[in-house]
């Protein structure tokens, strides 16, 4: 059985990234399989042995966006109506988009080109370059199912 990604972009219009965030872009349609992506930035999947995550199960940010949290109690109310299917969700970490920009994750962040991480990258990277938002005005909150 594989591992699915689901999740969410995150923006806020603050510069105090403790202020009131919004659901941008939902991954679920772009991130279909779990890739090295996945592994390289938050620890979810398996195969890769030795790589050092950036954002391994950091739990569900203080102050998730309204889509983040209607999708976590869409979980929640699936979990509690179907018995069989508890623990199916698991991974809950988030990701600050400035984080990828850190020297010592510069290597790393060529290699998710390839990845199905990679055209997310590239939106956020035309979003960042419009002058919209700053990098820490951007996050990634992800988690996995089987």
């Amino acid at each position: 059985m594989g591992i699915d990604i689901d999740g969410w972009v995150e923006v806020t219009h603050s510069a105090d990234s403790s202020e009131h965030w919004f659901g941008l872009l939902n991954l679920s349609p772009l991130i279909d399989v779990c890739d090295r992506g996945s592994v390289l930035l938050f620890g979810i999947g398996n195969g890769w042995k030795g790589d050092c995550p950036i954002a391994m199960e950091r739990g569900l940010p203080a102050n998730p966006s309204y889509q983040t949290l209607r999708d976590i109690q869409d979980i929640k109310t699936f979990e509690d109506e179907e018995k069989g299917c508890a623990n199916e969700h698991f991974g809950y970490t988030h990701l600050y988009y400035s984080e990828l920009l850190r020297p010592a994750f510069a290597e790393e962040y060529g290699r998710l080109a390839g990845t199905q991480w990679g055209p997310v990258i590239k939106l956020i990277e035309a979003l960042i370059d419009s002058g919209r938002y700053q990098p820490e005005q951007v996050r990634f909150v992800v988690w996995a199912c089987i």
